[in-house]
């Protein structure tokens, strides 16, 4: 099945009317396809919101709104827990 929405898109759900950036997908044995999209406010807190849908519900607004393939001006490395020594990072047995 093609998607209609992918990764880094500014999407819309219709049922709500969040909208958001499209920030990751998992897909589940019987093709089921749900997406996590980050709100583009903040909550009253200051935080960041995110939500779950299925991916079929989105509505696309603008494609590649963020690019996921370019690393932006991040004070460190995206992704993973910070780096520290541990036996299972460094391949040490248990």
């Amino acid at each position: 099945m093609e998607e209609h929405v992918g990764l880094g898109d500014l999407v819309k759900d219709p049922i709500t009317g969040i909208t958001g950036i499209l920030v990751s997908r998992t897909e589940f044995l019987f093709n089921c396809v749900r997406v996590c999209v980050t709100a583009q406010t903040l909550d009253k807190d200051g935080k960041e919101q995110t939500y779950h849908f299925d991916i079929a519900q989105l509505e696309l607004v603008e494609a590649k709104k963020i690019n996921p393939n370019v690393v932006h001006n991040l004070p460190r490395p995206p992704g993973g827990p910070e780096r520290i020594s541990s036996p299972v990072a460094s391949g040490s047995p248990r």
